[in-house]
């Protein structure tokens, strides 16, 4: 989040089935250089007994190479 100068996501859509839940959601930021960061998501939750349990997260990675500075290999983001 330190990369941009304003964020906002929102969900879209919430589907629950059994113990997963499936988040679509949208996001509309500014880097901090000035890029518009127009992303999209999907999230899948696995609950059991009301804690999360796994998480997977899917979006336009080829948007986060393009507009935002990926942590050096092995390390984390400066």
């Amino acid at each position: 989040m330190a990369q941009f100068a304003s964020y906002r996501c929102q969900a879209e859509e919430i589907i629950v089935d059994g113990d997963r839940v499936v988040v679509r959601a949208t996001a509309e930021a500014m880097t901090l250089g000035g890029d518009p960061y127009p992303q999209a998501y999907c999230y899948v939750f696995r609950v059991e007994n009301g804690l999360l349990t796994e998480v997977l997260e899917y979006c336009d990675t080829a948007l986060v190479e393009r507009v935002l500075t990926l942590p050096p290999a092995g390390g984390e983001a400066r």
